[in-house]
């Protein structure tokens, strides 16, 4: 399991750098503390092996955590281009079943209305929205990137884990 390495690379070598983005670099104990944080997220939204989870960001740091999170909890992740049109968006999100989506807070309102969606995780600095439900109609739990990064750092109970059977 990819998960598996970076968890033996943050053992072996906890303060090499595991990625770098511009200027900003993390290592792999940070990599390995953020994917568990995100994994954590998800496993508290009910979301994990089986479920597809969208990463909808431009390569970054986050992204990298994101992924990693994401396989952590045994979802799989669905790369979807931050640079395809809303159409495109929704119907990716619709069509794999997404339970859950990494993405920037421009597309919070656009997302909001996709009936498989139980959580939307925002990378960047605006609030989410806080609209209000009509009755009768579901809107997904919304999560800044912020309040990911509170969750703990410790590694998922093995039977929550991704297994080799699982998607990918």
């Amino acid at each position: 399991m990819l998960f598996q390495y970076l968890e033996d690379s943050a053992r072996a070598a906890p303060r090499r750098t595991a990625v770098i983005d511009g200027e900003r670099a993390i290592s792999y104990e940070e990599l390995d503390e953020g994917s568990n944080q995100v994994a954590r997220t998800l496993q508290e939204l009910g979301i994990g092996r089986g479920a597809r989870v969208g990463l909808h960001l431009d390569k970054s740091l986050e992204a990298v955590v994101g992924l990693f999170g994401i396989l952590t909890a045994g979802a799989a992740y669905v790369p979807i281009d931050p640079s395809a049109p809303e159409w495109r968006l929704k119907f990716i999100a619709r069509d794999s079943a997404l339970a859950a989506i990494l993405t920037t807070p421009t597309w919070q309102a656009s997302l909001q209305q996709v009936q498989t969606l139980r959580g939307i995780i925002l990378v960047g600095t605006r609030q989410p929205n806080t609209a209000l439900a009509a009755p009768g109609e579901h809107l997904p739990t919304t999560l800044t990137w912020e309040q990911v990064r509170t969750r703990s750092t410790s590694r998922l109970e093995k039977d929550a884990r991704a297994t080799p059977e699982d998607l990918a």
